[in-house]
């Protein structure tokens, strides 16, 4: 995503967006490590691979800087409903803590995304941006059943039935969706 936000900002005098992704990464990172030495203090064995996870990042290799910013929304907005339904089913306090920054920074990052997008929709025809906003709605909408798929039993037990995980994800996207739109 780095190397894509480099070829698209290379005629470009304001490099700003370079650095605050290059922070949002260095966020990204710290929630995995957080999580990750809380797994290990806890004997949680910590998946290695995931083809759903394989998928997303193949997706943002060989994609524009805006489709990969489309893939990153989609795993924010997915984020946000799941470490909702961690925070509420965990009895850590620690883990809660974790879960609870994580939404506030993912709140942050969705925004952060859809400025991004925002202002490549800036440039387009109007038909142009109605067919990004159906791209993103299609890719959101063929990710969340196979997140559902996978991670059920946390989002059932943190109060997310399936509908309910559905109407939270789709409220995030219509949020996402407004801050791009306006």
């Amino acid at each position: 995503m780095i190397a894509a936000a480099k070829r698209f900002l290379k005629d470009c005098a304001d490099k700003s967006y370079l650095e605050a992704l290059i922070l949002f990464i260095q966020d990204e990172q710290r929630h995995a490590g957080e999580l990750e030495i809380f797994m290990n203090r806890h004997n949680i064995p910590k998946l290695e691979k995931h083809w759903v996870d394989q998928v997303f990042r193949r997706l943002r290799r060989f994609a524009s800087l805006e489709q990969s910013i489309t893939v990153l929304l989609t795993a924010e907005i997915i984020a946000a409903v799941y470490y909702d339904a961690l925070k509420n089913v965990t009895g850590s306090v620690c883990l809660r803590s974790i879960c609870g920054q994580i939404l506030i920074d993912e709140e942050k990052h969705i925004e952060f995304q859809a400025e991004a997008l925002h202002k490549f929709g800036r440039r387009r025809l109007k038909i142009t941006n109605t067919c990004a906003v159906f791209s993103r709605f299609i890719l959101l909408t063929g990710t969340l059943p196979v997140v559902w798929l996978y991670h059920r039993k946390v989002l059932k037990a943190g109060g997310k039935h399936f509908f309910v995980y559905l109407k939270e994800a789709y409220q995030e996207y219509v949020r996402a969706e407004t801050l791009i739109n306006t």
